[in-house]
């Protein structure tokens, strides 16, 4: 939609402006967008930091990664039956 490319913080104003009148909460995709944008830092951070080994780097990037991309496989069959 054009108006979301033009103004996407306008829009996404107006989204939570939405969610607050209609009393929805965020929903699944939102809270497992979130997770992924505070982990990934975070383990970049500490990966800088020498406060965890090479090992678990590994490790943690590849279950972040592996998150991501079930997700993406996912899809958003969470609305359908089955």
């Amino acid at each position: 939609d054009q108006f979301r490319a033009k103004f996407p913080k306008l829009a996404a104003l107006l989204d939570e402006a939405d969610r607050l009148v209609t009393k929805k909460g965020i929903g699944v995709r939102a809270i497992q967008f979130a997770a992924i944008v505070v982990i990934a830092p975070g383990i970049f951070i500490l990966a800088l930091e020498n406060v965890i080994d090479k090992q678990v780097i590994v490790a943690l990037i590849s279950a972040t990664l592996g998150y991501a991309a079930g997700l993406k496989l996912k899809g958003s069959s969470e609305n359908e039956p089955g």
